[in-house]
């Protein structure tokens, strides 16, 4: 958006950034602009556009432009939950608490997930697995949906008979997620508090339980995921 007049308030204006997707070995980038957009197509705008840069011509290529209505802050925040691009140019993205999914190919588009209350999904660290509870509610959901974006591949973990499934987070590209009873509820003054965990496993990404834990008569209240850690 700059040039070489350093006083013009419309260079100047930084409300927006750029977030690479993919380098190739070749010089071509794909990477995105979002935020306020202070010249070109979209000129005054507010969104996110897609650029394709081309090393061997010299050539910067527009691939798709979304409009978003939220701050600059809050978009920038979204986009650090998850932006993914797999190798066969499916484009992730969290916005205004859903998934969506680009192909940027076709460039058609759909809704992964929707209506995400916080702690009601989780995103690995490599941003290449996501997991979220059907209905988007933080307790109370019986089916756990877990996706692999680069091969496309679902997963779904569903309770038992009258149980939820509640997911925590990801320690690498392992799944965290706990296992409660409807009939097991946190009562603070009167007002319905959560739901206790008997259980708590962890699947690979092989979709395999790999760790489960559980006591008898102990209950896990709150479960955090540090880096390799879990508390």
């Amino acid at each position: 958006f700059r040039d070489k007049d350093r006083q013009n308030m419309q260079n100047n204006y930084s409300q927006h950034d750029i977030r690479i997707l993919k380098t190739e070995d070749n010089g071509d980038v794909d990477f995105l602009v979002y935020g306020y957009q202070n010249r070109g197509n979209y000129e005054g705008l507010f969104g996110i556009v897609g650029y394709h840069f081309e090393k061997e011509n010299n050539v910067l290529q527009e691939r798709f432009y979304i409009p978003v209505q939220a701050s600059f802050d809050q978009l920038a925040g979204d986009l650090e939950q998850l932006t993914y691009q797999s190798d066969s140019d499916m484009l992730y993205l969290y916005l205004n608490h859903a998934i969506y999914g680009i192909d940027k190919k076709s460039n058609e588009s759909m809704v992964v997930a929707d209506g995400l209350e916080e702690n009601s999904y989780a995103v690995s660290m490599d941003k290449a697995r996501i997991a979220w509870q059907e209905g988007g509610k933080c307790f109370e959901s019986s089916v756990l949906h877990v996706l692999d974006l680069e091969s496309g591949e679902k997963h779904d973990i569903r309770g038992g008979e009258n149980e939820y499934v509640r997911t925590l987070g990801f320690v690498g590209r392992d799944l965290v997620y706990g296992i409660t009873r409807t009939g097991d509820q946190w009562i603070i003054n009167g007002r319905q508090a959560g739901f206790p965990m008997y259980a708590v496993e962890i699947l690979n990404d092989e979709n395999q339980v790999e760790t489960r834990y559980e006591k008898e008569g102990y209950y896990v209240d709150e479960v955090t995921v540090d880096d390799s850690r879990i508390h």
